[in-house]
């Protein structure tokens, strides 16, 4: 008899293997987290805070800046004084985020290592600061473009030097606020930092002038050698990587290497010093003469303002029609000064800028001082000694009669008169003369004040 069969029983099979846990979830690169922080942060108010604070200090001055390229570089690095404080404040702020909202653990637990935590936190913070900057820099360009481009073009190696101080705010700033924290700590970084630009008094010319990302002398008649902008760039970039990777790095002795490029860069520019940094530009003193009776000159710097002297200068000019020994020729003088001797018959004059520093701006009459930045080299004396303080007349009747002018003292700017009282005699006087009589007593006049002899003229 056959043994029975076993019975069926329930099935077995092996047990499943569960799926492998990875050891890593793959973190999100460096553009999409900067998508987001620019999409969901406060970075387009920042932005829009950085660019109305630099536009604001550009309109205040826009006499400065509105007529040279090299004018326009040197003013826009000014506005990092404005900024650059600023700019770090807010990277300092976002650099401690994750320590205000007591999410740094689980940061830290991202698979990514600190120096990519480290730069994914700064980029929108460079991003900012680099579009507010770029932002304000074409603003100016477009400003300035229908004076300055009669003479050169814009500057891009001052603007490189620039966004490499953007960088170095920006680090700087995000760096102190990942290690520090706390939420005193913006605005101390922004009192700092404007204290540190405060304190730096060393003289403009020297080297160590050049080391700073703010320059607040006016270096007139001058551009910037080719190699600055791309030291500046080094020397700016070079500290803000270094800073980064001295906090952020594993290994830290990577460093060195951006370190090397800033002191490569620094270094020309301090043995330079403003003389090598800024260099004259001979072009731009070159006179371009055009006009007829009277023939006016100006340099090729200041080409774009020639419509607005040439209003003076007719007017002036019309004053002594058909009078002896009347200039026909008024020549701009050159920024140092240097061959700007008067010729035969030729006036030399000086342009007179906008409304001046701030505090002034309510007492200094600017069209005053233009006017009489024509009339003088017209109508004063050039001597040293023997100058007839009833001179003054002569001025202020000639104030009275362009438009504008009031025919007092007030009228002529910042002139004063040795003799107010013999000064408005002698205007009254040449006021009552008829055209004829005035004529030859102002060739009288113009004789003896090129001879320096002023008995050979009677006081009217």
């Amino acid at each position: 008899m056959s043994a029975p069969s076993p019975s069926p029983g329930p099935s077995t099979s092996p047990p499943a293997i569960p799926p492998a846990i990875p050891s890593a979830i793959p973190s999100a690169g460096l553009l999409p987290v900067l998508r987001t922080e620019l999409r969901r942060g406060r970075f387009l108010w920042w932005w829009a805070a950085l660019v109305a604070v630099q536009l604001a200090g550009l309109y205040v001055y826009r006499w400065v800046w509105q007529e040279s390229w090299a004018d326009l570089a040197q003013y826009v690095r000014n506005l990092a004084f404005l900024t650059g404080p600023l700019l770090a404040a807010l990277a300092a702020r976002h650099g401690g985020r994750d320590r205000r909202l007591g999410t740094a653990q689980l940061a830290a637990s991202v698979p990514r290592s600190r120096l990519q935590r480290t730069v994914a936190g700064l980029l929108p913070v460079l991003v900012c600061g680099t579009a507010a900057y770029l932002t304000v820099w074409l603003v100016t360009v477009a400003a300035a473009w229908p004076s300055a481009s009669a003479y050169g073009r814009p500057l891009f190696g001052p603007a490189a030097g620039d966004l490499g101080a953007v960088a170095l705010f920006a680090s700087a700033g995000y760096v102190l606020g990942r290690l520090a924290g706390g939420p005193l700590l913006a605005p101390l970084a922004a009192v700092c930092g404007y204290a540190v630009l405060l304190v730096w008094n060393v003289p403009h010319s020297s080297g160590w002038a050049q080391l700073v990302p703010v320059t607040f002398e006016r270096h007139e008649g001058r551009l910037p050698a080719w190699w600055t902008g791309p030291a500046q760039l080094a020397w700016f970039g070079g500290l803000a990587v270094t800073l980064v990777l001295v906090a952020a790095a594993r290994r830290r002795w990577a460093a060195v290497v951006p370190l090397v490029v800033a002191v490569a860069g620094a270094v020309p520019l301090q043995v330079a010093a403003a003389d090598g940094v800024w260099r004259p530009d001979p072009d731009a003193d070159r006179l371009v003469c055009g006009g007829d009776s009277p023939e006016l000159c100006m340099r090729a710097g200041h080409e774009g303002r020639r419509d607005e002297v040439a209003g003076y200068v007719r007017r002036a000019a019309e004053l002594l029609e058909n009078v002896p020994g009347a200039p026909v020729r008024f020549e701009e003088a050159s920024v140092s000064w240097s061959g700007s001797a008067a010729g035969p018959k030729t006036a030399v004059f000086q342009l007179v800028d906008g409304p001046g520093e701030s505090w002034e701006s309510s007492e200094r009459n600017v069209e005053g001082m233009r006017r009489d930045a024509v009339l003088r080299p017209l109508l004063g004396w050039g001597c040293s000694e023997d100058v007839p303080t009833w001179s003054e007349g002569v001025l202020r009747w000639a104030h009275g009669r362009l438009p504008g002018g009031g025919g007092d003292a007030a009228s002529m700017g910042y002139v004063s008169e040795a003799d107010p009282a013999a000064a408005a005699k002698v205007a009254a006087a040449l006021e009552r003369m008829d055209g004829a009589e005035r004529r030859e007593w102002l060739g009288d006049y113009l004789a003896a004040r090129d001879a320096c002899d002023p008995s050979a003229v009677d006081v009217p």
